[in-house]
């Protein structure tokens, strides 16, 4: 059992660290508690998450576990002063002529921006390099809103998003560390550990949940020193035999049967398409017969609002009638019912999640650097604790023409969106448009356009044995996982139960560094 213990006085982050380790351990194998009262429940324990601790907690700690107990913690969030004097971190506060360096101007048309400060990785997590090595605390390449490497923003503003401290940790330690261009500001990421125990730091109250950095903490308790210490088994995103998993939409804001030129040649292609539908474009029946071309060639259809509304007309009521309203007409064009959306702008308020659910959604796509910070998550699963069943994924990587670079090579950011999500074993989904008579999104013509979708797919598809999938075929294979219950048996076996779901693609749990596949019949391969 992983137990993950924070007091009320943090319980926005740690609520959100909870349903990260949902995501990817399985709600079977966590167990929240709020304080080291429950000693009796936690003094077998071989894996602790702590957030925000304070020195009674690390007394505590320190008073239930003996110099030769085995174990792995995660520690989230500002370090006590005992444990910053035990390890000899020397702590310090931020000067104010640095705060603003987090921040960085929106991107300009072909090119992208970046903050000055920024994290860089100093050395491996025992075999594991950081999927992530060098990540600015903020980045743009779509004006102010899009960052097309799919991570959200480090803060500098005291929130849960925020850097924690600063901190000296010594070079033995240091596995990351805050930089302003060239010169070291701070630690970021540390290990501590003996003989009989490890602890892994990050100087951020919600850790790297929003970037695939979260590989690290996957990796830290499934197979870092796994022959000396405890292990937890983690159910991969990327189904079994596979080395990346590929999604691709094209979100009709304004037009629907301009995607033909693209979708021909993605079906020649043989990369499955997808149409995230604005549903008030059906009121010209000519859309009809693209649609329902796209889900004869094994392509899907998902819900993108009835109109567009920002943010899904900003509370729970209007974000019901958008998502009702859009699936209805959906419904009455496709033969089997729609039950994915994707959020106009990838904007997703706290209420969506529900009205969603109550029009009898699935779960959606969303996640933006811009907005709604705790919906940009490394893994897709369960956003919401009440709504176990309802999932979520984070996709915020558009490929537009006027994201393109101006060098060598034009699509280089895209190629490494898809190298961080391949090498922290994530679903990659990316986006374009259908051109409208208004905006061709920065594409000089279609035929342009699809070339540069050729060179990408081309591109990753060089890039070892990766998987296609269509929209809905990705996200039942995330909700499937999501219900999945994984545990170890007493002696160290795994354990599972998989749900009554269906899905295309076989699950992969990674434990001790073997990738494993979960068969039907209930035995791990």
């Amino acid at each position: 059992m992983i137990y993950i213990i924070y007091s009320e006085k943090v319980k926005e982050a740690g609520d959100l660290v909870y349903l990260a380790f949902a995501r990817s351990f399985s709600r079977a194998q966590i167990k929240r508690l709020d304080s080291f009262k429950c000693s009796q429940d936690i003094k077998s324990a071989e894996f602790l998450v702590l957030v925000e601790p304070d020195d009674v907690a690390i007394k505590t700690l320190n008073q239930l576990y003996s110099q030769n107990t085995r174990i792995k913690i995660l520690l989230l969030g500002k370090l006590p002063s005992l444990l910053a004097k035990k390890f000899n971190v020397k702590t310090f506060s931020f000067s104010e002529d640095i705060l603003s360096d987090a921040n960085c101007d929106p991107a300009s048309i072909y090119s992208f921006q970046e903050s000055r400060l920024r994290i860089g990785y100093r050395k491996p997590l025992g075999s594991l390099t950081s999927p992530i090595e060098d990540r600015p605390f903020l980045r743009y390449d779509f004006r102010n809103e899009w960052n097309n490497l799919n991570y959200g923003a480090i803060r500098m503003d005291d929130s849960i998003w925020s850097l924690s401290m600063g901190a000296d940790v010594p070079k033995a330690n240091l596995l990351a560390e805050v930089v302003d261009i060239q010169h070291a500001i701070s630690a970021y990421a540390a290990l501590f550990e003996d003989e009989s125990s490890s602890m892994l730091w990050f100087n951020r109250a919600v850790g790297p949940i929003d970037s695939q950095e979260w590989r690290l903490v996957e990796y830290f308790f499934a197979s870092y020193r796994h022959t000396e210490l405890p292990s937890a088994p983690v159910l991969s995103e990327i189904p079994y035999g596979f080395d990346a998993f590929v999604t691709m939409r094209l979100d009709c804001d304004e037009e629907i049967k301009s995607a033909r030129p693209l979708f021909e040649n993605y079906c020649a292609w043989q990369v499955p398409f997808s149409l995230a539908i604005h549903t008030s474009l059906l009121s010209d029946s000519r859309h009809e017969k693209m649609i329902h071309e796209v889900l004869a060639h094994q392509g899907a259809i998902l819900s993108h609002s009835d109109t567009h509304a920002p943010h899904w007309g900003g509370n729970y009521e209007n974000a019901y009638q958008e998502a009702h309203r859009s699936a209805v007409k959906l419904n009455s064009i496709v033969k089997n019912p729609v039950h994915y959306a994707v959020s106009p702008f990838h904007h997703t308020p706290h209420f969506v999640p529900k009205a969603l659910m109550d029009a009898d959604y699935f779960g959606f796509v969303g996640g933006t650097i811009s907005s709604n910070p705790e919906v940009l998550m490394a893994r897709g699963g369960i956003v919401q604790e009440n709504f176990p069943h309802f999932i979520g994924h984070s996709q915020s990587c558009m490929l537009h023409g006027e994201c393109l670079l101006l060098d060598e090579d034009p699509i280089r950011i895209y190629k490494e969106a898809f190298l961080i999500a391949k090498r922290g074993r994530a679903l990659f989904g990316f986006l374009d448009h259908p051109f409208s008579s208004r905006y061709t999104y920065g594409w000089q013509s279609e035929s342009a356009r699809i070339e540069i979708h050729r060179q990408l797919i081309e591109y990753i598809r060089a890039r070892g044995h990766v998987l296609f999938a269509n929209e809905e075929d990705a996200l039942n294979f995330i909700r499937y996982k999501s219900s999945v219950k994984l545990n170890l048996t007493p002696n160290k076996k795994i354990a599972y139960t998989l749900p009554s779901l269906t899905a295309r693609y076989e699950l992969t749990v990674e434990f001790c560094d073997e990738l494993i596949r979960l068969t039907k019949e209930g035995v791990p391969a």
